[in-house]
């Protein structure tokens, strides 16, 4: 979820902010200071939710995400759990109504997804397995073992510069 909608979740509920998502995702929203009752949030998600949401962000707009990444992340974890616990390919995909050919498609990236090591460099100091890293050790790791420490800040990819003939080309986001 967008920092922003996350933020929001300190002063109302998740099922608020996501009716917030649902009725206004993919738009930009202007936050009353004072909502009315009967019309926008105020109807929405009730008078005291959005009351609550005036005091913190009133005269704002935020853009609403439609949260579509979020939602294709959440069908394929339910596909790979399903095939998983021993479901078939042609059942999982008449399960969540997409070609057997989709299905396979999730698997092959699941299975790469563990398989595939990626470099990354640590940022922060932290201990695993009852291993210390400290900043500018190098790890070799799957996506999936990375993907927890991605999220709590203490590694970061490293992406190398490759060159096609004598021209170079960094993949470094931002360089």
């Amino acid at each position: 979820m967008p920092e922003s909608m996350r933020d929001l979740l300190r002063i109302v509920a998740l099922q608020d902010v996501l009716k917030i998502i649902q009725e206004y995702g993919g738009t930009r929203l202007y936050f009353p200071s004072s909502p009315l009752p009967d019309k926008g949030l105020g109807k929405l998600i009730g008078m005291q939710a959005a009351t609550a949401l005036g005091k913190y962000c009133g005269s704002v707009s935020f853009d609403i995400p439609t949260l579509y990444m979020l939602r294709v992340k959440v069908r394929r974890n339910g596909v790979i759990q399903n095939l998983l616990a021993g479901a078939t390919i042609s059942e999982t995909a008449r399960l969540f109504g997409m070609t057997t050919r989709n299905v396979v498609y999730i698997k092959t990236q699941y299975r790469d997804r563990e398989r595939v090591a990626m470099h990354y460099k640590v940022v922060s100091n932290f201990k695993r397995d009852g291993q210390k890293y400290q900043v500018g050790d190098m790890l070799d790791l799957t996506e999936k073992q990375a993907e927890p420490l991605l999220h709590d800040g203490v590694i970061e990819p490293l992406h190398k510069p490759f060159s096609v003939g004598k021209l170079s080309i960094n993949l470094t986001p931002g360089a």
